[in-house]
């Protein structure tokens, strides 16, 4: 099972056979399973986020042990870019050299806010005009920039150098 908040939550794979007594590689979930729960990325990136492997023999007769040598983990994700956002002639264009965002055909405030690929804020201003932000003082890596007013809605991935 998977453990959300150190507590073992969703549907409960359990291996049907018996384990094998020599190297055996178990696959359990796929690309699009969410082990009947749900998932934000604040909850996959904490420490109490992880795998709950249990063994237990149904053979009272005998004696036996369950090694597990190793667990690999993968967390597939979509960027939420693309999601809910309104048709407009509004645009977000970055330059990753120098760390400038520039936004065009924007007649009214807005909010803009930036998050990392791990969900969390590291920018945010509301109720302004301005058509250029600086973000040269950020982490190189991958950022979701998210602009709404009355009549845009926008999200776009952009690269910091």
């Amino acid at each position: 099972m998977l453990m959300k908040d150190n507590i073992a939550i969703g549907e409960n794979k359990a291996y049907p056979d018996l384990w094998s007594t020599g190297i055996t590689v178990v696959f359990y979930g796929g690309v699009f399973d969410l082990w009947d729960t749900t998932w934000t990325p604040q909850e996959v990136n904490s420490p109490t986020f992880g795998v709950f492997v249990s063994a237990r023999n149904t053979n009272s007769g005998v004696n036996d042990s369950a090694e597990v040598d190793d667990v690999q983990l993968t967390v597939h994700y979509e960027l939420p870019t693309g999601i809910g956002e309104t048709a407009t002639d509004a645009k977000i264009n970055f330059d990753p050299v120098h760390g400038v965002l520039s936004l065009r055909n924007i007649y009214s405030s807005f909010s803009l806010a930036l998050f990392n690929l791990q969900g969390q804020q590291v920018f945010e201003t509301h109720n302004t005009t301005a058509m250029q932000f600086q973000f040269h003082s950020l982490h190189s890596g991958v950022y979701i920039v998210s602009l709404v007013s009355e009549t845009v809605s926008l999200k776009k991935k952009v690269i910091i150098y």
